[in-house]
């Protein structure tokens, strides 16, 4: 990513010139991780203690869909256990190199996130963070291990997962200051 940024040349003379910024931006990636660190400073190691339910390799998985979406409604914890059912399901569906069904895992992730995100309450605002920092491990550890531009996708998709995570968390931390 290429910025130009302007640069002042001395204190007497306030000429600029244009610097040309090849390197990821620096404040944001310093916020980033400032951020993170705060979110989750208070959760400990932690991770994801569910099992994976059906694949999306399998002909009734909209059959399960159908369930949970009817089971999950607007609440926010049943929404994070299917959350973390769905990234082992997508973390299976990477082991057998099934891009497509690792896809449609993850838009189910999607949309269990924003059911949390919007209903995320101070009563469970620390399981949240604890959900998220677990999700961010097992996401990360993937990410880590795909190699080959035919998982270009995922890993964009999983890049974005991993902000949303964060941003889940910090609403669930501000939930609890608002309280």
């Amino acid at each position: 990513q290429t910025k130009v940024v302007p640069v002042l040349i001395s204190q007497e003379n306030t000429t600029t010139k244009e610097l040309i910024v090849t390197e990821p931006d620096l404040y944001e990636q310093e916020f980033t991780e400032v951020i993170e660190e705060d979110i989750y400073e208070d959760i400990g190691e932690v991770e994801l203690t569910g099992e994976a339910g059906m694949t999306p390799d399998s002909s009734f998985y909209f059959l399960e869909n159908i369930m949970e979406s009817i089971l999950v409604g607007n609440n926010p914890e049943t929404a994070m256990k299917y959350k973390e059912e769905k990234i082992l399901e997508f973390k299976q569906m990477v082991e057998a190199g099934n891009e497509e069904a690792a896809k449609k895992a993850l838009q189910r992730v999607d949309k269990y996130n924003k059911i949390i995100e919007r209903e995320v309450s101070p009563e469970i605002e620390r399981k949240v963070r604890a959900s998220s920092k677990a999700v961010k491990a097992v996401l990360g550890n993937i990410e880590a291990g795909l190699e080959g531009s035919q998982w270009e996708d995922i890993r964009g998709i999983i890049g974005e997962n991993l902000e949303q995570e964060d941003r889940i968390a910090l609403t669930a931390k501000i939930s609890k200051s608002i309280e």
